[in-house]
């Protein structure tokens, strides 16, 4: 490939990314103005549902799927599947699903359906863990983790509804303490401490849309 043309097609990479970007400014603008106009500010619930409803959950780990702990309502009782089946404290079940409905949105950061490199500035293209929880009538509520920011103390995640929101910190603490009361993995040697960038991503995406 000749170096003109090299040059040639870094511009149309740099074009198109540019506009992407402008089209998630725009987005947050837009939503912004929607959520002032029906009355919606922080505190919106993230993940709104009843976790009486729940029968299943599934928490994937950093390590991936081979390190995943299931759990499965039985009656009034709770038993861990995965790794190793045992009976889970319905205490600490309990808890972890409180921490999920308790998550409140900061902010909208970003439209569902990005593609993976436009997730990656918030730390989403391969998130740090996930869970998910299925509920009576087989629908599912889900929440991907992605990075955090130092300075103001945020966490950018992926609800079921596909889009990027924000979170606190502490809130997302709170949420992987309860995992690994459960005996998952979540926070594991390459995520940072409460509070800390990731050193992975050491620039995260600014929060838009507040």
């Amino acid at each position: 490939m000749t170096p003109r043309r090299t040059a040639l097609l870094a511009l149309v990479l740099v074009a198109t990314l540019g506009a992407a970007w402008a089209t998630i400014v725009r987005f947050a603008t837009a939503r912004r103005a929607v959520e002032r106009a029906s009355g919606e500010e922080r505190g919106a619930a993230l993940l709104p549902f009843d976790p009486a409803g729940a029968e299943a959950i599934r928490i994937v780990p950093p390590t991936g799927p081979a390190g995943e702990v299931r759990l499965s309502r039985a009656g009034p009782a709770w038993q861990v599947t995965a790794p190793a089946p045992r009976p889970a404290d319905r205490r600490e079940v309990d808890r972890l699903l409180d921490a999920l409905v308790a998550l409140r949105r900061r902010a909208t950061s970003a439209p569902a359906g990005l593609a993976p490199e436009l997730l990656r500035p918030y730390g989403l293209e391969a998130p740090r863990w996930r869970v998910e929880v299925r509920l009576a009538g087989g629908a599912t509520q889900s929440l991907a983790v992605g990075g955090t920011t130092g300075e103001e103390g945020i966490t950018f995640v992926m609800p079921t509804s596909g889009d990027v929101a924000m979170i606190s910190t502490a809130d997302r603490q709170a949420l992987e303490e309860a995992a690994e009361a459960l005996g998952a993995d979540v926070r594991g040697p390459a995520a940072p401490a409460p509070g800390e960038p990731s050193p992975a991503r050491p620039g995260a995406a600014p929060a838009r849309g507040r």
